[in-house]
């Protein structure tokens, strides 16, 4: 039932990724005012846009890293965690997987989100600069949330 919850609450926050003034304070609002609980809406602003990067990116066959790390407000780090342990991104992922097989991936919608990604960002400026996909070796994501 979890899994659910997360894929419902995803889907309906994807449209606020994508609104043209979107900021992480607008989508967190519009998650709060839909009844998604703080830490879910958090979670979700956090983790749906790499999920959705990765998707968007898979032609690339990018070596994505499996662990992330969280950094608080005092700048410390936590150890490695594997994102396939992390519920939300899971959601995220099977979700975007799913639009992009489906063939019901929405580029003004999913590629926006998508675009909110810190590696996807990344990429991106890379393959503008002239790199070869292959030879890019994506970092560890850091995440700034203070939990």
């Amino acid at each position: 039932m979890e899994q659910q919850n997360f894929l419902q609450s995803i889907a309906y926050a994807l449209p606020h990724f994508a609104h043209p003034n979107a900021t992480e304070q607008s989508v967190y609002d519009a998650l709060i005012a839909y009844g998604i609980d703080s830490s879910l809406a958090e979670r979700i602003i956090i983790f749906t846009p790499t999920a959705f990067g990765r998707v968007l990116m898979r032609h690339l066959a990018l070596a994505f890293p499996s662990t992330y790390r969280i950094e608080n407000e005092a700048g410390q780090l936590t150890d490695s965690l594997l994102l396939a342990e992390e519920p939300v991104f899971c959601a995220a992922l099977q979700l975007a997987v799913h639009l992009a097989d489906a063939d019901e991936w929405q580029s003004d919608i999913h590629d926006e989100v998508a675009y909110w990604s810190a590696e996807a960002g990344v990429v991106s400026q890379a393959l503008v600069e002239g790199y070869n996909p292959q030879d890019l070796k994506l970092q560890e994501l850091i995440v700034h949330w203070h939990v």
